[in-house]
């Protein structure tokens, strides 16, 4: 099914519509395809399951513009707001956590499933420092720097790698004491993108939250998949 938001088309699917209903929000670089496993077993649980694609992504549109996180944040505000869905549980894993944390701390959701989540600002060792720097460098002086990024933002369109850029420097530390809504975080012990004590800090800093450390990294509900859906099944029978 499709929706048009600001003259960008967006896929989404459902299923069980009248449950409890539940927003899947997969990762950057990813669509709705890689949170299937967890789309199907919430589906034949009985949920009202929505899972999309963000617009770059899968079957949804590309945006007209560089969009940051905020941008991201106030497309899904709109599907919510134009499905009529209410008591809304947000799953997001990584990128979809990005997005999660905002529409909670906005009181857009009743429940929220972080996986692996980005959003935090990173711990940053010297090496970091001096490969932005002489990037900088090489930059200012128009040299070449075709080199620089990693394999998947080479693989993006250049709309997009704008857009990824404005996401991963927007850090959102500061949202976080806003969130007072029932909370399950799950991370993958040997997660090495979002590495654990981002999980740590969340569960610190977030009220009313509990955190399930599995096996796996920075795709754990893929990695443990039983025990991601019995700590998900767990989580919305105590809402």
């Amino acid at each position: 099914m499709f929706l048009y938001y600001n003259q960008t088309r967006i896929y989404y699917k459902r299923e069980n519509q009248g449950g409890k209903t539940v927003l899947l929000m997969h990762g950057f670089g990813a669509d709705s395809k890689a949170v299937d496993c967890l789309f199907y077993f919430l589906k034949n649980r009985g949920y009202d399951v929505i899972s999309l694609d963000f617009p770059g992504f899968g079957e949804s549109a590309e945006p007209y513009e560089a969009w940051s996180i905020y941008d991201y944040a106030e497309c899904v505000k709109y599907i919510i707001n134009t499905l009529s869905l209410n008591n809304v549980v947000g799953l997001g894993h990584s990128f979809g956590g990005r997005v999660g944390l905002i529409l909670a701390s906005e009181g857009y959701l009743s429940a929220l499933i972080l996986i692996d989540s980005a959003g935090l600002k990173p711990r940053r060792n010297p090496t970091y420092y001096i490969k932005v720097y002489a990037y900088k460098i090489r930059k200012f002086f128009k040299l070449k720097t075709d080199n620089a990024g990693s394999a998947d933002y080479k693989r993006l369109s250049v709309n997009m790698r704008a857009s990824f850029v404005k996401i991963v420097n927007a850090h959102l530390d500061g949202i976080l004491n806003k969130i007072r809504i029932p909370t399950m975080i799950l991370w993958g012990k040997n997660d090495k993108d979002t590495p654990v004590y981002m999980a740590k800090k969340l569960r610190k800093t977030i009220k009313n939250s509990i955190l399930h450390i599995m096996d796996g990294g920075h795709f754990s509900y893929i990695d443990s998949y039983n025990e991601t859906c019995m700590h998900v099944e767990n989580f919305l029978c105590s809402l």
